[in-house]
């Protein structure tokens, strides 16, 4: 039983390490995320500025007004 404990035990420290597998597929996981989270960047700056800006302005004022009302 020991020895396969050991066994297990040395399997998993080789897959941890770089170039094993959960290693591997760990860097590709966070690898595809970098180029979806870069996607998702490029489609927000080809968004209409217009649009954005106001829904900002808005934001920040609703923000403030419940601050000004929090402390009042």
């Amino acid at each position: 039983m020991k020895r396969r404990v050991e066994e297990i035990k040395e399997m998993g420290e080789r897959a941890l390490k770089e170039g094993g597998s959960s290693h591997s597929n760990l860097t590709s996981l966070i690898e595809d995320m970098r180029n979806q989270v870069s996607k998702t960047l490029q489609g927000i700056s080809m968004m209409n500025l217009d649009i954005l800006i106001p829904n900002v302005a808005l934001y920040q004022k609703a923000m403030i007004s419940s601050q000004l009302k929090r402390y009042s």
